[in-house]
C-alpha cells in the first residue's frame, strides 16, 4: 500500500474518531461553536478521504452515498443519546440540521456522479461507433481531374468538328452525285 493511501486511511480513521468523541464533550462544556466547527472539519475530512482513497469507482460512490444516508440517521440521535436533549443549544441543532442537508447533497451527488461515470465506462448497452476520421486532402487529385476534364472536352470538340466536316463532305458528295 502506498504512503499516500496509508495517510488517507489514517485521516479517515482519525476524523471518524474525532467526530464521535470530541463534539459531545465540548457540548457538555457549553462550547457549541467550537463543537460545530469540529463537526464540519471532521466531516469534510471524511468526505475528502472517501474521494481520495483508491477504490473502484462503484465502491467509492457507494461509500459516499452510505455516508449521505448514515450521517443524518445516526449522528443527531447519537448526540441526543450522549447529551440530554435540553442540553443541546437550539441554534446548534438548527446549524447542524442545515449542515446535515449540505452533507447529504454533497455526498449523494458526488457518489451518484462517480457511479454514473462508472456505468458509462463499463456498460455496453449501445454500440460504440468508430470516430469519423477527416477525409484525406484530395486537392491535387481534383486539379488533375479538372485538367483531364478540359483535355477530354477539347478532344470531344475536335471529334465533333471532324465528324461534322466528314458528314458535310459526305452530304456534298451525295448532292454532287445526284445532280450529275
Amino acid at each position: 500500500m502506498a504512503r499516500k493511501e496509508k495517510t488517507v486511511i489514517f485521516l479517515l480513521a482519525l476524523a471518524s474518531i474525532i467526530l464521535i468523541s470530541i463534539p459531545p464533550k465540548l457540548l457538555i462544556l457549553q462550547h457549541g461553536g467550537i463543537s460545530f466547527l469540529i463537526i464540519v472539519a471532521a466531516t469534510a475530512t471524511i468526505f475528502i478521504s472517501l474521494l481520495e482513497i483508491k477504490q473502484e469507482r462503484f465502491i467509492k460512490g457507494m461509500s459516499l452515498i452510505a455516508l449521505a444516508v448514515a450521517f443524518p440517521l445516526l449522528y443527531t440521535p447519537y448526540l441526543s443519546l450522549m447529551l440530554l436533549p435540553n442540553k443541546i443549544p437550539q441554534d446548534f441543532m438548527e446549524q447542524l440540521e442545515v449542515f446535515i442537508q449540505v452533507i447529504v447533497l454533497a455526498c449523494s451527488g458526488s457518489g451518484g456522479s462517480i457511479i454514473a461515470n462508472y456505468g458509462d465506462t463499463n456498460t455496453t448497452d449501445f454500440l460504440k461507433h468508430k470516430p469519423i476520421s477527416s477525409p484525406p486532402d484530395n486537392t491535387q487529385n481534383i486539379e488533375k481531374l479538372i485538367t483531364q476534364g478540359k483535355n477530354l472536352n477539347n478532344k470531344l470538340n475536335l471529334l465533333i468538328g471532324v465528324s461534322t466536316a466528314a458528314l458535310a463532305t459526305a452530304l456534298l458528295a451525295l448532292l454532287i452525285n445526284l445532280l450529275k
